[in-house]
């Protein structure tokens, strides 16, 4: 196999060092689009007529030029007032984890964390927002905020604020849920998971991710869209308010109207099930309603 792989380099006049540099490049910017597709989504959702010129401004994109990301979004069917449905890159050649959580009971902390990226405006822009939380008390034990959507600046921050909130609790069994962006099965982000004894779980579409999906809701929609913010710094400063009180003070409705520290502290006893389940492994997922039994 080697000899014939030196010999495909020499026919096409590369180094292989240069041929793998460029397959991670390529690879990088997979996993880059893959997940600004979700936020393209989240985007199109909120403000259904903003051209994708305005979008590319906001976004301040630092991998895909202005003319780049309105052909992008002309081949997925951005371009349109409202997408027709939500669909994942053709092109992408990133990884999936398979979906681990679907119809599982959870009976306690630690048991299943789930996470998404959001986008928050801000001074003419968009910064990202990156939550993990635990699904049995709803407690936000990790997130970060970021300018770009680089894992080192996403997901990475937030699962090490996530594993120094739960410094000392044994974690290994523990299910990390996502959606399928590169942030989240990037090398350094799933050694982190492995050294912890932590498994990958992913989800195929949003229905499979519903509960992240619900808290990047609550916290933007309840605690961040009242204001406006002229700096990053103000985003910042309201955010970690905005955890803090969902985290201490907010009661929930699958809680019982307990909050998520009440919640933990108390070491309330329920189960939850997770009710989301995918139709062919590794493709897609037939629509269904999210249901948590409590």
């Amino acid at each position: 196999m080697s000899c014939s792989l030196n010999s495909f380099y020499g026919a096409v006049g590369i180094k292989k060092q240069n041929f793998h540099r460029k397959l991670n490049q390529e690879m990088k910017k997979a996993d880059r689009v893959e997940q600004l597709q979700r936020v393209i989504f989240q985007i199109r959702t909120d403000h259904p007529r903003m051209s994708v010129r305005k979008m590319y401004r906001k976004l301040k994109l630092e991998f895909m030029g202005r003319d780049q990301f309105i052909a992008y979004c002309r081949e997925q069917g951005w371009m349109h007032r409202k997408p027709r449905n939500y669909r994942r890159t053709t092109h992408s050649v990133t990884y999936r984890f398979p979906n681990l959580i679907a119809n599982k009971w959870v009976t306690g902390v630690n048991q299943v964390w789930v996470s998404d990226i959001t986008y928050i405006d801000y001074d003419d822009r968009f910064c990202y927002a990156t939550f993990i939380t635990d699904l049995y008390s709803r407690k936000i034990v990790g997130y970060s905020l970021s300018t770009n959507l680089t894992t080192v600046h996403t997901t990475l921050p937030a699962l090490q604020m996530a594993l120094n909130t739960r410094k000392g609790q044994p974690l290994k069994g523990l299910l990390f849920h996502s959606d399928g962006g590169g942030q989240y099965y990037e090398k350094t982000f799933t050694a982190l998971l492995r050294n912890q004894g932590i498994t990958s779980s992913m989800a195929y579409s949003v229905y499979e991710n519903a509960h992240a999906e619900s808290l990047n809701g609550i916290i933007k929609n309840e605690y961040l869209s009242c204001y406006t913010y002229s700096s990053l710094t103000q985003v910042k400063r309201k955010l970690f308010q905005a955890v803090h009180l969902y985290n201490q003070e907010r009661p929930h409705g699958k809680l019982n109207m307990r909050t998520p520290n009440e919640t933990e502290q108390k070491k309330i006893s329920f189960n939850v099930k997770i009710s989301n389940y995918t139709t062919r492994k590794f493709n897609y997922v037939t629509p269904a309603k999210v249901v948590i039994n409590i």
